[in-house]
């Protein structure tokens, strides 16, 4: 997490940005409220100079906006744009090389990644309070707040398509590389597994990885019954006494959460989990810790986050599984036997391996056959983007060849989120069978 000089992001991150209505009312609402008639403001990272317009629109004397990406071009333009170009003083450039210009009353910023270190923001900000900042000065936001808790979530993308066989590949060997990451992460309130803990609490006239602990322990001693995934953080950016611009789940920025993930295990209620989070002297994010039952430690994690771009060559992974028609077989009927006992994570288990052990370019009934059945349980199970691709394997690009993977498949892409494949699969299933039992109609003439 070594920090850089900016941000070389292109026009769609920073629309991103301006499409967040929390962060620009937020910050809108706290500059209205403190910039007064003949400040002198900072901006530090102004990206396309919106704050920095706001506050000289609202009387800032003058604004010193800074950026050291091509994207400050663009604070020009809107400044001219706004009729405060005589007002907005445009600095390209490192603030950290920069000397200072004039103190100001008033230094402002949107330094927060999704918890709040990973926009690699803090030592510039540090440098603009010591350096720009006048006695009595503001900093906005005065105060962040970090907060973590154990989150659920019935399928993470970055993570589950790792998990699960692929038209019979088997995709393992990446996953845990992809647990030695972080994410984010769109979390909603009832992912959340217990009361969330707070991390730290940063002041923003010291913001520097150097003066503040990252490194805490947590703990949340009675947790609810579900599939721990992982622990999720957000923060509150306290950007004055009367405005709180906040990430946690539930709200939806452009931010969204960040994401520590550890192998799934079920929780029960009560049970406690220990972890402790902690920058490493790489500047990386480290988390581990356990799950605890009464006496009994359920799980113990320890990952270290990875730069994502790397991908050095794994160890060998063992005996590659045989391709064998009669296995396939075999193993299809024991995923029928445990389907019939409920047993379905057995069920999707067997079948996954039956994928595996089927020759490409045999029985083309048997791999149907297959197929259907691991895509029938994925849906049982809420895995419906597993089934996505099950099924149309089981329809081979015929869709008038299995009713129930097509009729499956148009449930699986609704409940998934593939509203367009969704409409397009129900149009084809009600050609081929009439009506669809599941009632899609409604939503499919909406997503149109």
């Amino acid at each position: 997490m070594d920090e850089q000089p900016g941000h070389d992001a292109g026009l769609e991150y920073h629309a991103r940005l301006i499409a967040d209505p929390h962060r620009v009312t937020a910050y809108e609402r706290a500059l209205r409220e403190v910039v007064t008639p003949g400040s002198v403001v900072l901006d530090v990272g102004t990206g396309t100079g919106i704050l920095a317009v706001m506050a000289a629109r609202l009387g800032a004397r003058r604004v010193h906006a800074v950026e050291s990406m091509p994207v400050g071009g663009m604070a020009t333009a809107l400044a001219q744009a706004n009729g405060v170009a005589d007002r907005v003083v445009v600095h390209r450039g490192d603030i950290r090389d920069m000397a200072p210009v004039e103190p100001v009353d008033l230094l402002i910023s949107e330094f927060m990644g999704r918890w709040v270190l990973d926009d690699q923001m803090l030592g510039a900000m540090q440098v603009a309070v010591e350096r720009w900042l006048a006695p009595g000065g503001r900093v906005l936001p005065q105060r962040v707040d970090m907060y973590a808790a154990p989150v659920t979530m019935n399928w993470f993308e970055p993570l589950d398509v790792w998990r699960s066989p692929l038209l019979g590949l088997d995709l393992t060997p990446l996953y845990d590389r992809a647990l030695h990451h972080c994410y984010g992460a769109g979390l909603a309130p009832p992912s959340l597994l217990a009361q969330p803990s707070l991390y730290q609490s940063l002041d923003s006239r010291s913001l520097s990885v150097e003066n503040t602990a990252f490194d805490q322990v947590l703990q949340w001693d009675d947790l609810r019954g579900g599939v721990l995934r992982g622990i999720g953080g957000w923060f509150d950016a306290v950007l004055t006494n009367n405005v709180t611009l906040s990430t946690v789940p539930g709200v939806q920025t452009h931010w969204s959460q960040y994401f520590f993930p550890i192998d799934p295990v079920v929780t029960q209620a009560g049970d406690r989990l220990m972890a402790r989070i902690w920058l490493t002297m790489q500047g990386m994010w480290r988390w581990a810790g356990e799950l605890q039952r009464g006496r009994e430690v359920v799980l113990s994690f320890d990952r270290t986050q990875l730069d994502p771009r790397a991908f050095p060559v794994p160890e060998p992974m063992g005996q590659t599984p045989a391709i064998d028609p009669e296995e396939a077989t075999r193993l299809n009927s024991l995923g029928a036997a445990s389907y019939e006992e409920g047993d379905l994570p057995a069920a999707a288990d067997y079948f996954g391996r039956a994928t595996q052990a089927l020759p490409p370019g045999g029985d083309a009934e048997l791999s149907a056959e297959i197929f259907e059945n691991l895509g029938s349980v994925c849906v049982l199970l809420h895995r419906y983007q597993d089934a996505v691709p099950a099924l149309l394997r089981a329809l081979d690009g015929d869709f008038a060849s299995r009713e129930q993977s097509a009729r499956l498949l148009v449930n699986a892409c609704f409940q998934s989120g593939r509203h367009l494949d969704g409409a397009r699969y129900l149009e084809a299933y009600e050609m081929v069978y009439g009506p669809h039992p599941s009632g899609w109609r409604g939503l499919s003439s909406a997503s149109e």
